[in-house]
């Protein structure tokens, strides 16, 4: 008789503790953007009374995790797609309270329910090889299909093309490559110096000093002469 009934109670707690979820690794199924609200395929199998084992049931209106702060004026947002990896975590109390505002309910029928989970995108099973980079270099890198933001004790190393609303203040010194430095507005600079050519549309400055040639209109500064005048009258423009 008390075999029997310490089997009860063994069964009786093998039944609750498969009917309690704490985390589960899952998959994005499909991801409201307005919403921040995801439909998930939690990963694995669980065992029926009969003994039979199947997936897990996909789970609705899951809410996704991302880094945000200031009253959510401060956000880091990064697409999310289908098939994604996710870590799915359940809660012990039921959420609805929490996303309407309400408060929790004290007892609730979700402590830790299959359909009572919260989604941290970014669990993959298999290892990036981005990560390696970033601990070899110490660096935080953020990268979109080839264009990349690097930075680490080296500095910050942008690849691709930079779209700037606004303005940019240097104290250090700017240089361009093949691609070249325009500005379609006013660019303004304190001292410049210039090793190859200078090409200038119209340009107004206290001081410019060339050591190499400099053309104006036509006519190079540096080697240019006029033709010889009657003393006190003006000379001849150059050629």
């Amino acid at each position: 008789m008390m075999q029997e009934f310490v089997q009860q109670v063994k069964s009786l707690v093998a039944d609750s503790i498969n009917q309690m979820h704490t985390v589960l690794p899952g998959k994005i199924v499909k991801f409201d953007t307005a919403k921040c609200l995801a439909l998930v395929q939690p990963i694995g199998k669980f065992t029926k009374p009969d003994g039979t084992m199947i997936d897990f049931p996909q789970v609705s209106d899951v809410p996704i995790v991302f880094v945000q702060s200031t009253n959510q004026q401060t956000t880091m947002a990064y697409p999310i797609n289908e098939g994604d990896g996710c870590l799915l975590l359940f809660a012990e109390q039921a959420l609805d309270c929490w996303r309407s505002g309400g408060e929790a309910e004290a007892k609730s029928d979700l402590k830790f329910d299959l359909t009572n989970c919260i989604a941290i995108p970014g669990l993959f099973a298999p290892a990036n090889k981005l990560l390696t980079e970033a601990c070899q270099k110490q660096a935080i890198i953020i990268e979109q299909n080839g264009k990349r933001i690097a930075v680490s004790g080296a500095g910050i190393a942008v690849r691709g093309d930079v779209a700037v609303e606004g303005s940019i203040k240097a104290t250090g010194s700017i240089s361009a490559g093949v691609g070249g430095l325009s500005a379609s507005g006013v660019l303004t600079v304190k001292s410049a110096e210039v090793e190859n050519s200078l090409t200038v549309n119209s340009v107004s400055a206290q001081k410019v000093d060339v050591s190499s040639n400099l053309t104006a209109g036509g006519v190079n500064v540096n080697t240019h002469k006029h033709t010889s005048a009657v003393a006190g009258s003006d000379t001849s423009g150059p050629h």
